[in-house]
Formats: C-alpha cells, sequence, structure tokens
C-alpha cells in the first residue's frame, strides 16, 4: 500500500480538486520508502518548480554561510577575549582579596584537556610595595569536564611551579582605600613593648614635673589628717576640767584642811566625809584628762611614723620613676623576650593577616553535608535549591594541587589535597604536607598541617613545622637593634599551632623549641646604645643555648589582639647578669640625683609636717599641765592627790 507523505498537495491549498484514485499523482509516493526505486518526478520540471527549487538552494548556502560567520566570530572572540578575560578577572579579585597589586603576564585556556594555564604571576607585599609576597612561574590547572554541566569547577590536579617568595618589584604594588595600614598599626603598638630599653640619661626636672610623686600625695594626706586631729582634739579638750577648776579644788582641800585642824572627832568625821567626796570628784576629773592625754599622745606616735615613712615612700618613688625612665627592673629577668620577641610578634602579625586574606577559600558559609541549602536568586524570584547527592561535590575544588617551592636553598615540593570553602559538601578537611632532605644547609624540614572546617562551629586548623640542621652563616641576629652578625650557627626547631573557632573569633595557641648549637657571634661596631653594647658582648661569647616559648590571642576581624608573649631560655641568666651590672652602676648616680631632686621640691612641705605635729604636741603638754597641777603631794611616790591626815 503506498504511503502518503502529504495529505493536501498545493493543488488542494490552490483550491483545485486531486486526481481521482488510480491515475498518477506527482504528490504521492509507491512503495514503503520514499527514497527507495526511481523517483515518481521524471522529464523535465516545469518553470514554477525550478525557480522554486533555485530559491532553496539560495537559502541554504545563506544559511551554511551565516553559521560559518558566526563559528568564526567565536573562534576569534576565544582566541583574542578568552584568555584576555581570565587574566583581567584574575588581577581585579586578586588585588580585592590581597590589598595589593596582583599581576599576571599571560593566561591560556584550552579545551583538550581543559584546562588553564596562568604564567607569570606576581603578588605584591601589602606590608613592603616593592616587594612581592611571592610571585609563581606557572600555574597549569587541569578541569573535570563533567561537573560544569552542572555549574561546578572541578579542578583534578594543579601544578605549581616556580613558587618563590619576596621578589624584588620594579614598580609599587600599593593600591588606595587599602584597611591593611590598620591592622598594622594594631601590630606597632603591640611590638612596642619590645623595643630595646637605653640607658641614656634622662631629663630630671622634666620627670619631677610631669610625674605624680607618691610622697607628694602622703604629704598632703598626713597635713590634711593633722589638721583635723587638731580641731578635733582642741574640740575635745575644751570638754575637759580647766586650769581654773583645778585650782579650785586645790583651794576648797587646804580649806578643808585648815578647817578641820583642832575640831575633835566630831570634826573630825564631818570634815572627812566631805574630804573624801571631794577627792572623789577630783580623781573622777583627773581620770578623763589622763585618758584624753594618752589618746592624744597615742595620736601624736601614729602622725610621727607616717612622718617618718614618707622616707620610704621617697625610696618607693625613686624605684619606680627608675624602672620607667632608666631600666624596667622586670625587664632584666627576661632580656630573651627583649630580643626575639619583635621578630615573633611580626611573623604571628603577617600569618595572621594572611589567614584572614585565604579564609574564604577554605569556608564558606551555608548549610552542607547534603542538606537542602538555599541560596537566594538574584536574577529573579525563587530559589537555587541543592538536594541531597549520591556523591556531593561543591561548587569549587581543587583535589590535589602539586606545589614547587623555589628558595635559594633549593627546591621544597609539596602536596595540598582537598581545596574548597565548602568542607561540609566534601566531608573531608583540607590537608597539606611539604618536605624536603636536599636543601642547601638543611639536614630536613616537614610542614605539614590540616584545615579542618567541615564544622564551621568547631573549625580546627593545625600545624606543624620541623627543621633540622638549619644551618647560618654571616646573618644579622634576629633583633636588627643587636649589633651582631651570626657568623656560624646551627638550629633545630619544633613548631605547634593551631586556630580553634570561638565565638568571638578564632583562638590563637602555638608553643614552639629552638635548639642554636655551633654558634660563633661577632659585634659589629658600636651603637652608641650602652645597653644593646653590653648585651652584643655578652652575647658574644655564647656558643650554644636554647629558646621555648608560647604565644597565645584573639583573631577577629582580620587582626590579632589580646597576645601573650612568652619566650625564656638560658640566655636569660647570661644577659641578666651583663645588664644587671651595667645598671647598678647607671642607677646609683641617677638615684642620687632623683633623690636630691625630690627633697629640694618637698623638702620644706615634710618640714611643715613638723610644725603641724607640734599643734598636737602643745595640746597635749596642756592636757600633762592640768593634771600635774591638781597633783598636791608631788613629792610622794603615789598619784600625788591629798591624803586624810588623822
Amino acid at each position: 500500500m503506498p504511503i502518503v507523505l502529504f495529505e493536501e498537495s498545493s493543488l488542494v491549498k490552490k483550491g483545485k480538486k486531486p486526481e481521482k484514485t488510480g491515475q498518477k499523482d506527482p504528490q504521492r509516493f509507491e512503495g514503503s520508502s520514499p527514497f527507495k526505486g526511481s523517483s515518481p518526478f521524471k522529464g523535465s520540471r516545469s518553470p514554477q518548480e525550478g525557480a522554486k527549487a533555485g530559491q532553496k538552494g539560495w537559502l541554504r548556502l545563506r544559511g551554511i554561510i551565516a553559521f560559518g560567520v558566526v563559528f568564526v566570530f567565536i573562534a576569534v572572540i576565544w582566541l583574542f577575549l578568552v584568555d584576555f578575560a581570565v587574566k583581567k578577572i584574575i588581577e581585579i579579585v586578586g588585588t580585592e582579596v590581597v590589598g595589593a597589586r596582583v599581576e599576571l603576564a599571560s593566561a591560556d585556556l584550552t579545551l583538550s584537556p581543559l584546562g588553564v594555564t596562568l604564567e607569570g604571576l606576581k603578588v605584591t607585599n601589602p606590608d613592603e610595595p616593592m616587594t612581592n609576597a611571592f610571585e609563581v612561574a606557572v600555574v597549569k590547572a587541569t578541569l573535570e569536564p563533567g561537573p560544569l554541566f552542572m555549574r561546578k569547577i572541578i579542578v583534578k590536579d594543579l601544578k605549581i611551579d616556580g613558587l618563590r617568595f619576596a621578589t624584588v618589584r620594579k614598580k609599587s604594588g600599593a593600591i588606595k582605600g587599602s584597611k591593611r595600614a590598620l591592622v598594622k598599626a594594631r601590630a606597632i603598638e603591640f611590638k612596642k613593648q619590645f623595643e630595646m630599653p637605653s640607658f641614656e640619661k634622662p631629663d630630671l626636672q622634666a620627670i619631677l614635673a610631669g610625674e605624680n610623686l607618691k610622697t607628694r600625695d602622703i604629704i598632703e594626706s598626713l597635713k590634711s589628717d593633722i589638721e583635723k586631729a587638731k580641731g578635733g582634739w582642741a574640740s575635745q579638750i575644751k570638754g575637759l576640767p580647766s586650769e581654773e577648776k583645778i585650782e579650785d579644788y586645790k583651794k576648797r582641800f587646804k580649806a578643808l584642811e585648815k578647817s578641820t585642824k583642832g575640831s575633835g572627832f566630831m570634826g573630825m568625821l564631818s570634815g572627812g566625809a566631805e574630804f573624801l567626796s571631794l577627792q572623789k570628784d577630783l580623781k573622777k576629773d583627773f581620770k578623763k584628762i589622763k585618758k584624753a592625754n594618752k589618746g592624744l599622745e597615742q595620736t601624736i606616735k601614729s602622725y610621727e611614723g607616717r612622718i617618718n615613712g614618707i622616707g620610704k615612700a621617697i625610696d618607693g618613688d625613686i624605684r619606680r620613676l627608675t624602672d620607667k625612665y632608666l631600666m624596667p627592673s622586670g625587664m632584666i629577668k627576661n632580656m630573651t623576650l627583649m630580643i626575639f620577641g619583635e621578630r615573633v610578634a611580626a611573623m604571628a602579625e603577617k600569618g595572621t593577616y594572611w589567614y584572614k586574606r585565604l579564609e574564604p577559600f577554605i569556608e564558606r558559609g551555608g548549610k552542607g553535608g547534603g542538606e537542602v541549602e538555599v541560596v537566594e536568586n538574584l536574577r529573579g524570584s525563587g530559589a537555587w535549591i541543592r538536594f541531597k547527592e549520591k556523591e556531593p561535590l561543591p561548587d569549587f575544588l581543587i583535589r590535589k594541587a602539586m606545589v614547587a617551592v623555589e628558595t635559594e636553598r633549593g627546591i621544597i615540593s609539596g602536596v595540598i589535597k582537598d581545596i574548597t570553602p565548602d568542607q561540609k559538601i566534601l566531608g573531608r578537611p583540607t590537608t597539606f604536607v611539604f618536605t624536603s632532605n636536599a636543601l642547601k644547609g638543611i639536614r630536613a624540614l616537614t610542614l605539614k598541617g590540616t584545615l579542618n572546617h567541615i564544622d564551621e562551629l568547631k573549625a580546627l586548623d593545625e600545624l606543624s613545622l620541623k627543621v633540622e640542621g638549619f644551618g647560618l652563616k654571616d646573618t644579622n641576629i634576629a633583633a636588627s637593634a643587636l649589633p651582631l652578625t651570626v657568623k656560624n650557627a646551627v638550629i633545630d626547631l619544633d613548631l605547634l599551632a593551631g586556630l580553634k573557632a570561638e565565638a568571638e573569633g578564632r583562638s590563637l595557641g602555638s608553643k614552639f623549641n629552638m635548639a642554636f648549637s655551633k654558634v660563633r657571634l661577632e659585634k659589629d661596631k658600636s651603637t652608641g646604645n650602652q645597653m644593646q653594647d653590653v648585651i652584643a658582648d655578652a652575647m658574644t661569647g655564647i656558643d650554644s643555648f636554647r629558646l621555648r616559648g608560647s604565644m597565645t590571642g584573639m583573631i577577629k576581624d582580620g587582626a590579632l589582639s589580646g597576645e601573650k608573649l612568652k619566650i625564656s631560655g638560658d640566655l636569660d641568666k647570661i644577659m641578666e647578669r651583663a645588664v644587671a651590672s651595667l645598671f647598678t652602676k647607671q642607677a646609683l648616680g641617677f638615684k642620687r640625683e632623683l633623690r636630691a631632686g625630690i627633697m629640694k621640691e618637698l623638702g620644706g612641705d615634710i618640714k611643715g609636717l613638723g610644725g603641724e605635729l607640734g599643734g598636737l604636741e602643745n595640746l597635749s603638754k596642756e592636757l600633762s599641765k592640768r593634771f600635774d597641777l591638781g597633783k598636791i603631794n608631788k613629792n610622794k611616790k603615789d598619784d600625788g592627790f591629798p591624803k586624810i591626815k588623822f
């Protein structure tokens, strides 16, 4: 049965009736396929049919030409613009992340194999715009094509060759509006506590004029207290029996004694009763005077003790000012911290800065672990929804990065695995290991660590560094202020550091041990600072020593705060003896001058306290006079009160 391809012919569309059944129809094909057998169109075409066929051929040719133009246009864009676009994106984003200029010589995006190659990557050091923090000769990344259809960038292999640190730039890499200055200012404040002191003689007059002496406060307090005591005792003495009253007692005793002479027994009994009553009143009043006088004498002794204590206050001021302006006493006990603390603090601050810059590559907010994650769709209403996957993959992942670090001593090779800001989706932390056993002057080096941000609330980053047999020759010592050159030394280092997620930021904890052997230090020319010269002289005789230290703090908003740095070692005792000897000589002269200056300024006030105290002593004399006034029989060993004579 013939197959009808068209139910209506062109004739039907023109209003003509189709031919009867059984007649040949040019619009009808016989057989099971229109392409089998001979063509039903035999003979020549009509003019209308030929025109239509020519028109279709022309349309087909124009389509091919248009497709070719589009293909060539896309090819031109790919060849000339894609690489340029990739290069610019890396430079712009990198500059924003680092806070200093990032430059790239070239970028090459390839389709087979799918990947990108970067050459000449330079990242400026934000602290030193004329120096690169690092530069890389070649970065080559191979991408997995499949995940791209799911809008995921999965780097199968990343190879970094020619990574070098602290290279010199020809042009400054500084940018405007960098926040690095604010972070650096905080670090400078922290490092100020490690500035090497000097024995330069301070301005004594300026010190005394600007300092609030505790001795002056004590004198003012004593003066005020004595004035109040004088007023209080003067008021109290007014309420005691006066001299007139005591004289009256004496007169009454004498009159009574005179009246009882020769009066007989009855007169003596009558006078004796009156005598006892008078004596009782006198004892009562004298008891008040005696008690008051005793209390006043105790008050005077108390103030005398405080006045005598002014000498100790002066000693305290001298000691405090000597420590502050000449040499802090606690500093002598930990000179190791003063020498090496600034370098350690600077390294910690730089590490903190770079950690904050790179943190977005290892952690990003949101839910993970296969749970549904809703992210705002900026292009319209609705949301992108991530459902649980059988083998979940993050949006960005570098499975393995092979890194070759070039140093003056040789190449350090390392492997970094699972670099992603979505560890919670991948379910694995980022790990890295760098090792080398073929470095010039270094027996062995191992750096390894784990950046675990699978659970952001329990994020924990750990790092360990072990260096064996690190040789130093003709190198400035860690503290640049010291006029010393390390002619030779061999260092062994063990370092452990960790960052733990806390509510207020990342808490830092670290500790290290360093052993220096085969040490030979040579002193350079004098710096003019006696302190530095003495320490340098003491260290030139050392052939080995150890350092141990720890550092804690909190990383918040890209800055390290609440730092507590401790460094100690067997250098402390050696330098303590050397510095203490110099300090003792300098301090004796400074203390003599300081004491003379304080006495010159406060000597008059101290003498004035003696005058103020004299007022209380006069009151005591007055009470003693009243008491002695009532002692009629002063030659007796008893209390001196009048007795009844029988």
